[in-house]
């Protein structure tokens, strides 16, 4: 039976950008794929790509310039506010008159953009499916940026607090909102506010295709409805699943096969506004300096992995200082001849670190950190003298086997067959 033509809207993000241009390209075979691009980072990625998709360039004078966002965000005024919001509105609008048979996001909240989207193919009988994969943000860390990144007011208990009661969460006897009070209100009038934006699928979505069995137990413990969520792998657990290609990874780290390696995550405090550059590059510094001594006395390879939004020149001094191999490709390229993963904030690196059964420690004084450790294990030191004891222990263990290796089909096989047969 020959395939129904589709035509596919996807709006992709920077920092999982590869998943949707992989998925993109593997639908358009058989459809017409259309990718909205709504910032300048994006539109770079785009053109780096041989895959010519059709493309529609949207620029929201917020979003565009993504790197400077929340400078742009925290200067709007009220008129502002009002005016951009209703450009999205009609813009999208607009849009969605082509008649797309099918959405694909990467989150049903967020931006006025993505709001807009995801209501207005609701209207229009436009299914939305959130190609996520990776972990939701937990509650803490997104409390945490609205206070001290994006400066919303906390509140006492109040009359606009009860009206939107799920708009809110409670920190410290005080209520802070998920977006900036202003937006909340005109989402609500233009009847796009998600109705539980602290979850992603909270809003208007009827699918979420996420990477595997530990990644739903986070997202139904968070709030989302058990019954969107679909485990359909991504293209990162491809890589060390099914793409295993050790001796070309060694080679072109320049270590030797017998090699134990340590895999080193910086974390993202910068790249989020927490932090200045030059106070995450005495955070990391301090962390290099530690495993650094702990390599030499155990002849060490270590390899730095940076995430996709740390960009390659504020981190390269790593490599003049330390000697230690910026790896230029994924961690899912690499990831499979680790011996141990450090870092100083815990990442979901935890669950590929769990399927492939490499020690993953975070040395952090922090008592609360972030995550679920029954979901996403990991080792919290909080000292460097304990560390270096527990990893010169767990360096000595045999390097055991890694788990969930008999699935042969694919993320992207997966995927679009769902979405194939959505509408059937």
């Amino acid at each position: 039976m020959k395939k129904k033509k589709l035509k596919i809207l996807i709006h992709p993000n920077t920092t999982h950008w590869l998943d949707f241009y992989y998925l993109g390209k593997k639908l358009s075979k058989d459809h017409n794929v259309y990718f909205i691009i709504w910032n300048e980072d994006l539109l770079k990625l785009y053109n780096k790509h041989k895959n010519k998709f059709k493309i529609i360039i949207y620029k929201n004078q917020i979003f565009w310039k993504i790197s400077k966002y929340i400078d742009h965000f925290k200067d709007r005024s009220f008129l502002n506010k009002i005016i951009l919001n209703l450009k999205d509105y009609f813009f999208i609008n607009k849009l969605l008159k082509n008649k797309f048979d099918i959405l694909i996001a990467n989150s049903d909240r967020d931006t006025s953009i993505l709001l807009n989207l995801c209501y207005q193919a609701k209207k229009n009988n436009i299914p939305v499916i959130l190609n996520c994969n990776f972990r939701s943000v937990d509650s803490k860390s997104l409390i945490y940026r609205r206070i001290n990144i994006k400066k919303y007011n906390l509140r006492k208990f109040s009359l606009i607090v009860k009206l939107f009661k799920k708009q809110y969460k409670n920190y410290k006897n005080k209520f802070i909102s998920f977006f900036d009070e202003v937006d909340m209100i005109l989402f609500f009038f233009l009847n796009i506010l998600p109705k539980h934006p602290w979850v992603i699928g909270g809003g208007n979505s009827n699918l979420i295709f996420i990477e595997n069995e530990n990644i739903k137990k986070l997202y139904i413990k968070s709030g989302c409805k058990k019954e969107k969520l679909i485990c359909t792998g991504s293209t990162n657990t491809d890589n060390f699943l099914h793409d295993n290609k050790n001796s070309i990874i060694y080679k072109y780290l320049n270590i030797s096969k017998n090699s134990k390696v340590i895999i080193l995550l910086f974390s993202q405090f910068f790249e989020h506004g927490d932090l200045s550059l030059k106070e995450q590059n005495e955070r990391d510094n301090k962390l290099c300096r530690f495993v650094h001594d702990l390599s030499k006395k155990n002849k060490l390879k270590v390899i730095v992995s940076l995430h996709p939004k740390q960009k390659y020149q504020n981190y390269k001094w790593v490599e003049k200082d330390y000697k230690f191999k910026i790896s230029r490709k994924r961690l899912s390229k690499i990831i499979n001849i680790a011996n141990l993963i450090i870092s100083e904030a815990p990442s979901s690196i935890a669950d590929w670190a769990n399927i492939l059964k490499i020690p993953y420690v975070v040395i952090s004084k922090e008592s609360n950190l972030t995550g679920d450790k029954k979901i996403m294990k990991y080792y919290h030191i909080k000292s460097y003298k304990k560390a270096h004891e527990k990893i010169n222990y767990l360096l000595r263990q045999k390097k055991t086997a890694p788990i969930n290796k008999d699935s042969k089909t694919k993320s992207l096989d997966v995927k679009a067959s769902i979405i194939e047969n959505y509408l059937i």
